[in-house]
């Protein structure tokens, strides 16, 4: 064998290896959290709570302004319209609920409990209230008041799949593996477009070596959405746990490419996408090296003949 060839193939595992298995637990649920806005941004509707009867239709206004602000991501203009209906309806869960969302979104952690408090303490049925707390005590690394805000939401809503997405997160980051697959299985059978239990799951399967579901996990995510960069780069990863083939490269590259195109400023697919291309060129050289040794070889024995 060459020793492009040999440099060639040893490069190309190592390089399966570290793209795979590097941190694919912290790194991910790190990243994670930004996942977590988009889901609550994803279930906008059912998430600030029920509406309030008899509301004032200048109150639901501000609300309904309030909300728009958020899904768009313009924090500060959505605690505007918030602080706003609160001042009108102090008792308003729905207001004071919204609220503790954008103040979590805008990372202040303790305002957004003491809002998300509350509207607990207003409507104590407030599942989600429950839910997004949970979140904001994790980001807060106080495990034991997330995992308690995370059963509460489960024990008064079992239906809840983002509950069950932000539990299992939690489980990973208590090393519980097992659980966490338990609440991934359950977000999709909740939710079967849940793009981040997917990743998520995808993984943990990673982790275990179970690259075939791993993949098919990666694949679901792609399919209920298809500009997600991460979904590319971890699939990407998979193509070359199926062996050092130009074929598998070329998938590979393909994925890269297109979670450049998604986000072109995103350096982690772009640095991916230029190793794979090093060394595609890397495996053609030592395809035409292979091939120039087995001509040069032939020209010799048929010399040595004469």
């Amino acid at each position: 064998m060459s020793t492009a060839r040999c440099f060639a193939i040893t490069a190309f595992a190592s390089l399966a290896a570290a793209m795979a298995l590097v941190l694919p637990l912290v790194l991910d649920r790190s990243s994670a959290h930004a996942a977590d806005i988009k889901e609550f941004r994803a279930h906008e509707s059912p998430l600030l709570g029920p509406v309030a009867s008899k509301i004032v239709p200048e109150v639901e206004d501000l609300i309904t302004l309030g909300r728009e602000a958020l899904r768009r991501g313009d924090l500060d203009a959505a605690i505007s319209s918030l602080d706003a209906a609160v001042a009108l309806d102090a008792a308003n869960a729905r207001a004071v609920h919204s609220r503790g969302v954008a103040r979590m979104l805008k990372r202040d952690y303790d305002v957004a409990i003491a809002d998300l408090d509350r509207a607990i303490s207003i409507d104590a049925g407030d599942f989600e209230a429950y839910r997004v707390r949970g979140n904001v005590w994790f980001l807060k690394r106080d495990r034991d008041r997330a995992i308690s805000d995370y059963n509460r939401a489960i024990d008064i809503n079992p239906h809840d799949s983002v509950t069950y997405l932000l539990r299992g997160i939690y489980w990973i980051a208590q090393n519980s593996r097992a659980k966490a697959f338990l609440d991934f299985d359950r977000a999709i059978a909740e939710d079967p477009r849940s793009t981040e239990a997917y990743l998520q799951r995808g993984l943990l399967y990673e982790y275990d070596k179970k690259f075939d579901l791993a993949f098919a996990d990666y694949d679901a995510a792609i399919g209920v959405s298809p500009y997600n960069v991460r979904a590319y780069t971890r699939r990407a990863g998979i193509w070359l746990q199926r062996g050092p083939s130009e074929e598998n490269l070329n998938h590979a590259i393909a994925d890269l490419q297109q979670a450049v195109r998604v986000n072109s400023s995103d350096q982690l697919a772009k640095g991916q996408l230029q190793q794979m291309i090093a060394m595609k060129e890397l495996l053609q050289k030592a395809k035409s090296e292979n091939k120039s040794d087995k001509a040069d070889g032939g020209i010799r024995t048929k010399a040595e003949a004469q």
